[in-house]
């Protein structure tokens, strides 16, 4: 073999080798690189996690529907936030949350079995606690008495709801979610004409909120057997709400009963019929 082709192939093996070196450095330095970047997350959970909360934080966790964390957050809050009317109201509505969500994993089957209490057990309990404790600032008042007449009206004790809901009112008579409510609990008083009203009233206020139109429909639909006025709001409250909202396609499939047992109540300028007519449109 001459001396030139034994030199080539070690130029050959040279790079060879060169490459696997710089492979080898490269897979080193990604590992050291992964493992730098697992550090810093978690170091930075870490300190997340033992950091002071703030009452911004927590009001995000109450926003993500986590009430558990939002009391351990608050607990934990600076001593300045602790105690202030926020937190208190905070605390309420999480103690309320918390025993909305254990009614709901239990499928409401211990809702009302006590019949001067329908709503009850300790988180309920506390978030009236916490409610009115809340209700003696002027800044947190409001929402704390909404709440607080929702708790109420949760309870069964309609009476003292309806006072709230009326105390409410007087401080703020347009108050988007206290008129609502407050046409809730009329209409399980069954004072359904006093609820109508009510809703009403909130339209005037809010034209475009759509759970007015909402509780109005069902209210004609079903315990006043008044169709023609369904029929007027439900289709209102379509036009106004999202599309996917749950609210929707139970109102959408009852004014399709309604309208098939009732054609006379049916017209082109319901948003169900020009869906439809959109539909079998034919293609050119």
């Amino acid at each position: 073999m001459s001396a030139t082709v034994l030199k080539f192939q070690r130029v050959i093996s040279f790079v060879k080798q060169k490459k696997e070196i710089s492979l080898i450095v490269v897979i080193i330095g990604s590992l050291f690189l992964m493992a730098a970047i697992v550090s810093i997350i978690f170091l930075v959970r870490t300190i997340n996690g033992s950091a002071t909360p703030t009452l911004k934080s927590v009001e995000k966790l109450y926003e993500k529907g986590e009430p558990k964390d939002v009391l351990t957050s608050l607990d934990k809050l600076d001593p300045s936030e602790r105690g202030t009317s926020a937190s208190l109201l905070m605390y309420g509505k999480s103690w309320y949350l918390l025993s909305l969500q254990k009614q709901r994993d239990s499928h409401w089957r211990e809702y009302a079995k006590n019949d001067s209490d329908w709503f009850g057990g300790v988180e309920a309990d506390n978030a009236v606690h916490y409610l009115k404790r809340a209700q003696e600032d002027p800044d947190s008042y409001r929402e704390a008495t909404l709440f607080l007449a929702i708790v109420y009206m949760e309870k069964g004790w309609f009476d003292q709801s309806q006072l709230q809901f009326e105390e409410l009112l007087s401080a703020d008579s347009s108050h988007q979610e206290g008129l609502l409510n407050f046409g809730v609990l009329l209409s399980r008083k069954h004072q359904f004409i006093d609820a109508i009203a009510m809703f009403k009233r909130g339209i005037s206020c809010h034209p475009k909120f759509p759970q007015y139109y909402e509780n109005i429909f069902w209210i004609y639909a079903l315990q006043l057997n008044d169709n023609e006025n369904a029929i007027s709001f439900g289709d209102r409250y379509i036009k106004l709400a999202d599309k996917n909202d749950v609210g929707v396609i139970s109102v959408r499939e009852q004014m399709t009963d309604i309208l098939s047992r009732f054609p006379e109540y049916r017209n082109d300028t319901l948003l169900i019929i020009k869906e439809r007519a959109r539909q079998f449109e034919p293609r050119n």
